[in-house]
Protein backbone atom coordinates (compact mmCIF):
# COMPACT_ATOMS: atom_id res chain seq x y z
CA UNK A 1 0.00 0.00 0.00
CA UNK A 2 1.14 3.43 -0.82
CA UNK A 3 0.01 6.29 0.65
CA UNK A 4 -0.53 10.26 -0.19
CA UNK A 5 -0.51 12.49 2.76
CA UNK A 6 -1.86 16.23 2.79
CA UNK A 7 -0.91 18.54 6.24
CA UNK A 8 -4.04 21.14 6.45
CA UNK A 9 -3.94 22.94 9.50
CA UNK A 10 -4.93 26.12 11.05
CA UNK A 11 -8.18 26.50 9.75
CA UNK A 12 -7.86 28.92 6.74
CA UNK A 13 -10.26 28.54 4.09
CA UNK A 14 -7.87 29.25 1.51
CA UNK A 15 -4.93 26.07 2.33
CA UNK A 16 -8.28 24.22 2.70
CA UNK A 17 -9.51 24.77 -0.49
CA UNK A 18 -6.40 24.25 -2.02
CA UNK A 19 -6.04 20.79 -0.48
CA UNK A 20 -9.44 19.76 -1.04
CA UNK A 21 -9.05 20.48 -4.61
CA UNK A 22 -5.73 18.73 -4.73
CA UNK A 23 -7.15 15.65 -3.39
CA UNK A 24 -9.63 15.60 -5.91
CA UNK A 25 -7.57 16.13 -8.76
CA UNK A 26 -5.55 13.03 -7.34
CA UNK A 27 -9.00 10.97 -7.09
CA UNK A 28 -9.83 12.09 -10.98
CA UNK A 29 -6.03 11.24 -12.03
CA UNK A 30 -6.20 7.77 -10.43
CA UNK A 31 -6.67 4.50 -12.46
CA UNK A 32 -10.09 3.46 -11.06
CA UNK A 33 -8.41 -0.51 -10.74
CA UNK A 34 -6.46 1.41 -8.68
CA UNK A 35 -6.29 -0.37 -5.15
CA UNK A 36 -2.92 0.41 -3.78
CA UNK A 37 -3.34 3.94 -3.07
CA UNK A 38 -4.61 5.54 0.48
CA UNK A 39 -5.17 9.19 0.72
CA UNK A 40 -4.28 10.94 4.35
CA UNK A 41 -5.36 13.63 5.57
CA UNK A 42 -3.08 15.06 9.07
CA UNK A 43 -5.68 17.76 10.52
CA UNK A 44 -7.35 19.70 12.82
CA UNK A 45 -10.40 20.69 10.74
CA UNK A 46 -11.49 17.21 9.83
CA UNK A 47 -15.30 18.72 9.52
CA UNK A 48 -13.79 20.25 5.68
CA UNK A 49 -13.44 16.37 4.50
CA UNK A 50 -16.70 15.06 4.88
CA UNK A 51 -17.94 12.49 2.30
CA UNK A 52 -14.04 12.12 1.20
CA UNK A 53 -12.71 8.50 0.28
CA UNK A 54 -9.95 9.83 2.62
CA UNK A 55 -7.67 8.13 6.36
CA UNK A 56 -8.35 11.33 8.26
CA UNK A 57 -5.81 11.95 11.43
CA UNK A 58 -6.71 14.67 13.83
CA UNK A 59 -4.06 16.34 15.25
CA UNK A 60 -4.43 18.83 18.49
CA UNK A 61 -2.88 22.21 18.62
CA UNK A 62 -0.83 20.99 21.62
CA UNK A 63 0.43 18.60 18.96
CA UNK A 64 1.13 20.97 16.36
CA UNK A 65 2.76 23.41 18.96
CA UNK A 66 5.17 20.54 19.43
CA UNK A 67 5.90 20.15 15.89
CA UNK A 68 6.93 23.94 15.28
CA UNK A 69 9.60 22.89 18.39
CA UNK A 70 11.17 25.48 20.49
CA UNK A 71 11.36 28.21 18.34
CA UNK A 72 7.83 28.08 16.38
CA UNK A 73 9.32 27.31 13.05
CA UNK A 74 5.33 25.86 11.45
CA UNK A 75 7.20 24.46 8.39
CA UNK A 76 8.96 22.31 10.99
CA UNK A 77 5.79 20.45 11.06
CA UNK A 78 6.10 19.12 7.73
CA UNK A 79 8.65 15.99 8.23
CA UNK A 80 7.24 15.90 11.96
CA UNK A 81 3.93 15.03 10.00
CA UNK A 82 5.85 12.52 7.24
CA UNK A 83 7.37 10.60 10.50
CA UNK A 84 4.03 10.31 12.03
CA UNK A 85 2.51 8.45 8.86
CA UNK A 86 5.53 6.75 7.40
CA UNK A 87 5.11 3.22 8.92
CA UNK A 88 1.97 2.72 7.82
CA UNK A 89 3.16 2.32 3.82
CA UNK A 90 5.67 0.79 1.68
CA UNK A 91 5.92 4.08 0.00
CA UNK A 92 4.43 7.98 1.53
CA UNK A 93 4.35 11.16 -0.39
CA UNK A 94 3.58 14.28 1.70
CA UNK A 95 2.61 16.58 -0.99
CA UNK A 96 1.69 20.39 -0.20
CA UNK A 97 -1.54 21.81 -0.69
CA UNK A 98 -1.09 24.00 -3.21
CA UNK A 99 -0.91 21.28 -6.02
CA UNK A 100 -2.76 19.77 -8.77
CA UNK A 101 -2.52 16.28 -10.21
CA UNK A 102 -2.07 16.19 -14.14
CA UNK A 103 -1.84 12.47 -14.43
CA UNK A 104 -1.96 9.57 -12.22
CA UNK A 105 -0.41 9.43 -8.51
CA UNK A 106 0.79 6.20 -9.27
CA UNK A 107 2.97 7.52 -11.79
CA UNK A 108 5.26 9.38 -8.57
CA UNK A 109 5.52 6.49 -6.52
CA UNK A 110 6.87 4.48 -9.14
CA UNK A 111 10.00 7.21 -9.42
CA UNK A 112 10.78 6.19 -5.53
CA UNK A 113 12.81 3.35 -4.37
CA UNK A 114 15.72 2.60 -1.65
CA UNK A 115 18.26 4.58 -3.29
CA UNK A 116 16.39 8.38 -3.92
CA UNK A 117 13.90 10.29 -2.49
CA UNK A 118 11.07 12.50 -4.32
CA UNK A 119 11.12 16.27 -3.97
CA UNK A 120 9.17 18.62 -6.48
CA UNK A 121 12.39 20.36 -7.66
CA UNK A 122 15.98 19.86 -8.17
CA UNK A 123 17.88 23.62 -8.03
CA UNK A 124 21.26 24.53 -8.49
CA UNK A 125 23.90 24.35 -6.20
CA UNK A 126 23.98 25.73 -2.60
CA UNK A 127 26.29 28.02 -2.74
CA UNK A 128 24.84 29.63 -6.00
CA UNK A 129 21.40 30.22 -4.72
CA UNK A 130 20.41 33.69 -2.74
CA UNK A 131 19.58 32.66 0.22
CA UNK A 132 22.38 33.09 2.64
CA UNK A 133 22.84 29.30 3.65
CA UNK A 134 25.97 28.91 2.29
CA UNK A 135 27.81 31.77 4.17
CA UNK A 136 25.89 31.18 7.46
CA UNK A 137 25.53 27.52 7.91
CA UNK A 138 28.80 26.32 5.64
CA UNK A 139 31.17 26.01 8.42
CA UNK A 140 28.68 24.10 10.80
CA UNK A 141 27.53 21.69 7.65
CA UNK A 142 31.26 20.83 6.79
CA UNK A 143 32.14 20.14 10.07
CA UNK A 144 29.30 18.09 11.33
CA UNK A 145 27.85 16.63 8.12
CA UNK A 146 30.27 16.71 5.40
CA UNK A 147 28.95 18.94 3.37
CA UNK A 148 30.21 19.99 0.07
CA UNK A 149 29.83 22.57 -2.33
CA UNK A 150 28.49 20.15 -4.87
CA UNK A 151 25.31 20.12 -2.85
CA UNK A 152 21.71 20.95 -4.52
CA UNK A 153 18.92 23.12 -3.31
CA UNK A 154 15.67 21.39 -3.43
CA UNK A 155 11.78 22.33 -3.13
CA UNK A 156 9.86 20.08 -0.87
CA UNK A 157 6.21 20.70 -2.26
CA UNK A 158 7.03 17.10 -2.79
CA UNK A 159 8.85 14.54 -0.58
CA UNK A 160 8.29 10.97 -1.54
CA UNK A 161 10.20 8.44 0.89
CA UNK A 162 10.56 4.47 1.38
CA UNK A 163 9.88 4.00 5.21
CA UNK A 164 13.25 2.35 5.59
CA UNK A 165 14.42 6.10 4.66
CA UNK A 166 12.98 7.27 7.22
CA UNK A 167 16.78 8.54 8.83
CA UNK A 168 16.45 10.80 6.44
CA UNK A 169 13.37 12.50 7.88
CA UNK A 170 14.74 12.56 11.32
CA UNK A 171 18.40 13.42 10.77
CA UNK A 172 16.54 16.96 8.88
CA UNK A 173 14.71 17.61 11.69
CA UNK A 174 18.04 17.46 13.69
CA UNK A 175 19.44 19.62 11.14
CA UNK A 176 16.46 22.59 11.33
CA UNK A 177 16.94 22.78 14.77
CA UNK A 178 20.49 23.09 14.50
CA UNK A 179 20.53 25.69 11.57
CA UNK A 180 17.07 27.66 11.69
CA UNK A 181 18.59 30.64 14.15
CA UNK A 182 22.02 30.36 12.91
CA UNK A 183 20.30 30.70 9.13
CA UNK A 184 19.01 34.11 10.42
CA UNK A 185 15.82 31.98 10.47
CA UNK A 186 14.58 31.58 7.03
CA UNK A 187 11.22 30.96 5.78
CA UNK A 188 12.87 27.85 3.58
CA UNK A 189 14.96 26.49 6.49
CA UNK A 190 13.34 23.09 6.19
CA UNK A 191 13.26 22.07 2.63
CA UNK A 192 17.58 23.34 2.84
CA UNK A 193 17.80 20.76 6.35
CA UNK A 194 16.35 18.04 4.08
CA UNK A 195 19.10 18.53 1.18
CA UNK A 196 21.70 18.73 3.51
CA UNK A 197 20.32 15.08 5.11
CA UNK A 198 19.37 13.91 1.47
CA UNK A 199 23.01 14.75 0.74
CA UNK A 200 24.88 13.55 3.89
CA UNK A 201 23.28 10.33 3.50
CA UNK A 202 24.31 9.53 -0.06
CA UNK A 203 20.43 9.41 -1.38
CA UNK A 204 19.71 10.76 -4.66
CA UNK A 205 17.09 13.28 -4.99
CA UNK A 206 14.81 13.22 -8.01
CA UNK A 207 12.13 15.06 -9.28
CA UNK A 208 8.65 14.47 -11.36
CA UNK A 209 7.90 15.42 -14.93
CA UNK A 210 5.10 17.37 -15.33
CA UNK A 211 2.75 15.10 -12.59
CA UNK A 212 1.52 17.45 -11.09
CA UNK A 213 1.58 21.28 -11.35
CA UNK A 214 2.64 22.98 -7.83
CA UNK A 215 1.37 26.59 -8.38
CA UNK A 216 3.27 28.20 -5.64
CA UNK A 217 4.07 31.41 -7.68
CA UNK A 218 0.16 32.26 -8.97
CA UNK A 219 -1.49 31.38 -5.71
CA UNK A 220 -4.96 33.96 -5.49
CA UNK A 221 -5.20 33.03 -9.24
CA UNK A 222 -5.26 29.17 -9.00
CA UNK A 223 -7.12 29.67 -5.71
CA UNK A 224 -10.07 31.14 -7.12
CA UNK A 225 -9.94 28.29 -10.16
CA UNK A 226 -10.37 26.01 -7.03
CA UNK A 227 -12.76 27.83 -5.57
CA UNK A 228 -14.80 28.36 -8.42
CA UNK A 229 -14.73 24.64 -9.17
CA UNK A 230 -15.34 23.41 -5.12
CA UNK A 231 -18.50 25.94 -5.39
CA UNK A 232 -20.27 24.89 -8.41
CA UNK A 233 -20.55 21.26 -7.32
CA UNK A 234 -21.87 19.66 -4.67
CA UNK A 235 -21.33 16.42 -5.06
CA UNK A 236 -17.51 16.46 -6.29
CA UNK A 237 -17.05 13.31 -6.74
CA UNK A 238 -20.10 12.46 -9.29
CA UNK A 239 -19.49 11.98 -13.17
CA UNK A 240 -20.69 15.46 -13.78
CA UNK A 241 -18.12 16.91 -11.55
CA UNK A 242 -15.33 14.49 -13.13
CA UNK A 243 -15.87 15.70 -16.53
CA UNK A 244 -16.36 19.30 -15.63
CA UNK A 245 -12.51 18.90 -14.48
CA UNK A 246 -11.10 17.55 -17.32
CA UNK A 247 -12.52 20.81 -19.41
CA UNK A 248 -10.55 22.85 -16.96
CA UNK A 249 -7.23 24.73 -18.09
CA UNK A 250 -4.78 25.40 -16.01
CA UNK A 251 -2.25 26.82 -17.88
CA UNK A 252 -2.78 31.36 -17.40
CA UNK A 253 -3.96 32.21 -21.57
CA UNK A 254 -2.12 33.54 -23.87
CA UNK A 255 -3.18 35.83 -26.16
CA UNK A 256 -2.18 34.67 -29.64
CA UNK A 257 0.83 36.41 -31.34
CA UNK A 258 -0.99 39.25 -33.68
CA UNK A 259 -2.91 39.69 -30.21
CA UNK A 260 -0.01 40.41 -27.93
CA UNK A 261 1.48 42.65 -30.70
CA UNK A 262 -1.47 44.80 -30.77
CA UNK A 263 -1.06 45.10 -27.38
CA UNK A 264 2.47 46.16 -27.38
CA UNK A 265 1.94 48.71 -29.71
CA UNK A 266 -0.74 50.32 -27.92
CA UNK A 267 1.27 50.24 -24.84
CA UNK A 268 3.33 52.65 -26.43
CA UNK A 269 0.91 55.23 -26.00
CA UNK A 270 1.30 55.19 -22.48
CA UNK A 271 4.24 57.61 -21.03
CA UNK A 272 8.06 55.87 -21.20
CA UNK A 273 7.99 53.51 -17.92
CA UNK A 274 8.73 49.99 -18.62
CA UNK A 275 6.42 48.98 -15.69
CA UNK A 276 3.66 50.93 -16.56
CA UNK A 277 3.92 48.94 -19.91
CA UNK A 278 3.89 45.90 -18.53
CA UNK A 279 1.44 46.86 -16.11
CA UNK A 280 -0.99 47.48 -18.81
CA UNK A 281 0.20 44.39 -21.09
CA UNK A 282 -0.81 42.39 -17.96
CA UNK A 283 -3.99 44.00 -17.25
CA UNK A 284 -5.18 43.38 -21.00
CA UNK A 285 -4.02 39.70 -20.77
CA UNK A 286 -6.20 39.02 -17.61
CA UNK A 287 -9.48 40.56 -19.54
CA UNK A 288 -8.47 38.34 -22.55
CA UNK A 289 -8.78 35.45 -19.47
CA UNK A 290 -12.31 35.67 -19.37
CA UNK A 291 -12.17 33.28 -23.16
CA UNK A 292 -11.14 31.03 -20.19
CA UNK A 293 -11.98 31.63 -16.80
CA UNK A 294 -14.96 32.33 -15.12
CA UNK A 295 -14.75 36.67 -13.49
CA UNK A 296 -13.49 35.68 -10.16
CA UNK A 297 -10.23 34.25 -11.91
CA UNK A 298 -10.04 37.21 -14.04
CA UNK A 299 -10.97 39.63 -11.21
CA UNK A 300 -7.41 37.65 -9.14
CA UNK A 301 -5.60 37.95 -12.30
CA UNK A 302 -6.43 42.13 -12.78
CA UNK A 303 -5.46 42.47 -8.17
CA UNK A 304 -2.06 40.19 -9.09
CA UNK A 305 -1.46 43.34 -11.95
CA UNK A 306 -1.48 45.50 -9.29
CA UNK A 307 0.69 43.45 -7.02
CA UNK A 308 2.92 43.01 -9.68
CA UNK A 309 3.11 46.98 -10.09
CA UNK A 310 3.63 47.53 -6.72
CA UNK A 311 6.43 45.81 -6.14
CA UNK A 312 8.34 46.97 -9.54
CA UNK A 313 7.12 50.46 -8.94
CA UNK A 314 5.50 51.79 -5.67
CA UNK A 315 5.23 55.57 -6.62
CA UNK A 316 3.06 54.71 -10.06
CA UNK A 317 1.04 51.87 -7.74
CA UNK A 318 0.71 54.98 -5.13
CA UNK A 319 -0.35 57.35 -7.56
CA UNK A 320 -3.17 55.10 -8.47
CA UNK A 321 -4.48 54.02 -4.68
CA UNK A 322 -4.43 58.03 -4.48
CA UNK A 323 -6.16 59.57 -8.12
CA UNK A 324 -6.78 56.03 -9.55
CA UNK A 325 -5.86 54.29 -13.06
CA UNK A 326 -7.28 57.17 -14.92
CA UNK A 327 -4.20 59.21 -13.66
CA UNK A 328 -2.05 57.07 -15.66
CA UNK A 329 -3.69 55.20 -18.23
CA UNK A 330 -6.06 57.05 -20.66
CA UNK A 331 -9.72 56.12 -20.34
CA UNK A 332 -8.99 55.33 -24.67
CA UNK A 333 -7.08 52.82 -23.72
CA UNK A 334 -8.70 50.51 -21.31
CA UNK A 335 -12.74 50.40 -20.58
CA UNK A 336 -14.73 52.12 -17.79
CA UNK A 337 -15.53 48.67 -15.94
CA UNK A 338 -11.70 47.87 -15.91
CA UNK A 339 -10.95 51.30 -14.53
CA UNK A 340 -13.33 50.67 -12.12
CA UNK A 341 -12.67 47.48 -10.78
CA UNK A 342 -8.79 48.20 -10.95
CA UNK A 343 -9.34 51.42 -8.37
CA UNK A 344 -11.89 48.73 -6.29
CA UNK A 345 -8.99 46.19 -5.78
CA UNK A 346 -6.94 49.07 -5.42
CA UNK A 347 -7.86 49.95 -2.54
CA UNK A 348 -8.00 46.37 -1.11
CA UNK A 349 -3.85 45.92 -1.29
CA UNK A 350 -1.97 47.26 1.50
Amino acid sequence: MNQLVYLVYGNNQNIIDEARFSIVSAIYQSSKNNNTLNIVIITDTPEFFKGFPVTIKIITQHQLSAWSGKENYHHRSKPEALLYVIDKADKTILIDTDTIFKKDPENLFKLIDQNSILVDKIYQKWNQTPDSYYNTCREFLVSHYNITDDMRHINSGIIGITKNNKRIIKQSLIIIDQIYNLSGRLFHTEQFALAASIFSNKIKPIQHKSIIHHYWSRKDIYRAIARSFLNTHKDLFSENARNDFFKLEFKIPKPPWHHRLYLKLRSRKLPNKKQLRQFYIEICKAIYSTHQFPESVQSEMLKKSLINLKERNFPLFNLIQKKGVKSIISPSLLKDKYIKELNTLTKNIT
